[in-house]
């Protein structure tokens, strides 16, 4: 890439500060041309792509860069002051309250219970999923995939990066918190409310796993405290 053309740097860096922040520097993360949004930061952005191109393109140190940074460790809490001078914090004055995405939403409580199999590598794994994946009348049994069957032990916590999918059937409870279904790219997650997630935390195999391994280790500390 030539020095004197640093967009897709630029590009870069603002959807590694979005995926942290929910909205980018220039909001617009796919489009930076004419009918794009301005960068609300612009020298923060030069920045950022600067230091990204000079670390090699790494993304682990951009991402702790941003992480580290005061903007990001500031407080959330709502600022009387700020509501008619940046009502949507476009400048940063306040840390933005935000989601999780999909897949981290699974992978901390499997951590925070000490089911995550952190193993790098690998093919995909097949976790729980409902029952219509097993008897889905459209599969092909002729291809490579045939009928899903489920792996078993430590596979089933695996990251949700491995997480398998099928493009006719995704993952629920990766939808139902938003995931893309992947049958096309996008540039920035949508972010809704349903009460559908709260049934999947209640019910999907996956959660009542984790949470049963979690109350163990919780009683357990208790348990020895009182010992």
């Amino acid at each position: 890439m030539a020095p004197e053309n640093p967009l897709t740097l630029r590009v870069q860096a603002n959807r590694l500060w979005q995926q942290i922040f929910r909205h980018g520097i220039v909001k617009t993360s796919n489009d930076f041309g004419l009918q794009g949004s301005l960068p609300t930061h612009p020298e923060l952005l030069d920045y950022l792509a600067v230091d990204f191109r000079e670390s090699g393109w790494d993304i682990k140190r951009a991402m702790k860069n941003i992480v580290m940074s005061a903007t990001y460790r500031q407080s959330s809490k709502h600022r009387e002051d700020l509501e008619d001078i940046d009502t949507e914090n476009k400048l940063l004055a306040r840390s933005p309250r935000y989601r999780l995405p999909a897949e981290l939403i699974r992978d901390n409580a499997l951590a925070a219970s000490g089911l995550l199999n952190d193993k790098i590598g690998d093919p995909s794994v097949k976790i729980y999923q409902p029952e219509i994946w097993r008897e889905e009348s459209s599969f092909n049994l002729l291809a490579n995939y045939g009928v899903y069957i489920r792996h078993t032990g430590d596979k089933l916590f695996r990251w949700g990066l491995y997480t398998f999918w099928r493009q006719s059937v995704p993952p629920a409870q990766m939808l139902v918190f938003e995931a893309p279904n992947r049958e096309a790219c996008v540039s920035k997650r949508e972010s809704t409310n349903t009460p559908l997630r709260a049934f999947v935390l209640m019910n999907d195999e996956t959660c009542l796993e984790f949470s049963r391994k979690l109350a163990e280790r919780l009683f357990s500390d208790i348990n020895g405290t009182w010992e």
